[in-house]
């Protein structure tokens, strides 16, 4: 069995290929709580001894094996520390009781920061902009048909104040670009299942369809399942504005990625800031390496130092929950 001990008391498990990130999540530990590494590369059998007396596993970044959790008698919950859950089996753990968390919002700020960045360099074509300085040409060929009203140069570029941002999720990751815009003189409307108090953040909500032909912004904020799941398919970018920008830092899955190539060669939208693809890591034969309309980064928008720390955190607080015989927060339900 492929144990590492921080400490003698109550044991939580943490289920990863290698067990580095116990070294990480002992930077976390205020308090005696034991945490036993269970190697996700070895055999099922000794998968399954080392999960004997765990009753809540913390996965990074492993998908927990249903056949696994069937053996695990004492397996109450599987903690993630990420807020995408998409890649666990959420139907077939719920059916033997146990119960899927995520990192209860620990990186929601470094996301919203990151889409935020994201609208800022597809608006003012920052990679464009510095590929010009590395290439020495400084602003050569950038600036010979500025402010001419029928340019396509690559300088034409826009101010995020004043524009309307519609951001289709509005859990923790929504509201706080909400919250980071109401400083950018910004209109924020909304589309959620839930309604809040708009006063609170000075937002609207409406319907997709209003929110697709009213934003110059659309933000992408929601969870991956079978509702989400190709939300935003050629038909309703047909109905976003020529001169909108389509941000995603959720799940790539949620974009019709084909639909979203189309729609980009024809035109129909200004461009688009993707921090997530259906295929990943990205292929080289991908359209959209090949478009300056278009910043991808490398699916990297909720990791910070400050991001990881608070999800650690709140992984080892949630399983202790548990471990305390109370209800954790942050389940996930299945969709």
């Amino acid at each position: 069995m492929r144990s590492y001990i921080v400490n003698n008391s109550d044991l939580i498990g943490v289920y990863s290929p290698d067990s580095s990130q116990i070294e990480f999540l002992k930077d976390s530990i205020n308090e005696n709580i034991g945490i036993r590494w269970i190697d996700s590369n070895q055999p099922l059998d000794v998968q399954s001894e080392s999960m004997n007396g765990i009753v809540g596993v913390i996965v990074i970044p492993s998908v927990f094996p249903i056949e696994l959790a069937k053996q695990c008698k004492d397996l109450r919950l599987v903690q993630t520390i990420s807020a995408g859950t998409d890649w666990i089996d959420k139907v077939s753990l719920q059916d033997l009781g146990i119960k899927v968390a995520n990192n209860g919002g620990g990186n929601s700020v470094a996301v919203a920061e990151h889409a935020i960045s994201l609208m800022v360099s597809v608006y003012r074509k920052i990679d464009i902009q510095f590929s010009s300085v590395k290439n020495l040409l400084w602003q050569k060929n950038l600036r010979s048909n500025y402010g001419s009203p029928n340019s396509k140069t690559d300088a034409s570029t826009f101010e995020l104040a004043g524009k309307t941002v519609g951001i289709i999720g509005f859990g923790r990751i929504g509201r706080n670009v909400a919250k980071r815009l109401s400083g950018w003189d910004c209109n924020i409307i909304y589309n959620d299942l839930k309604h809040i108090e708009e006063n609170e953040l000075n937002v609207t909500q409406c319907s997709i369809l209003e929110l697709l032909e009213n934003s110059d912004i659309v933000t992408l904020h929601i969870p991956l399942d079978r509702i989400s799941k190709n939300l935003i398919r050629y038909d309703n970018i047909l109905k976003m504005k020529k001169s909108s920008v389509l941000i995603n830092t959720s799940r790539g899955e949620v974009v019709n990625q084909s639909d979203l190539i189309r729609a980009l060669n024809e035109g129909l939208i200004f461009g688009a800031g993707l921090d997530v693809l259906e295929d990943e890591p990205i292929l080289a034969n991908n359209e959209l390496l090949s478009m300056d309309n278009v910043i991808i980064t490398p699916h990297l928008a909720g990791f910070s130092e400050e991001a990881l720390i608070k999800s650690r955190r709140f992984a080892l607080s949630n399983v202790r929950m548990v471990l305390d015989g109370l209800s954790p927060s942050s389940v996930v339900l299945p969709a």
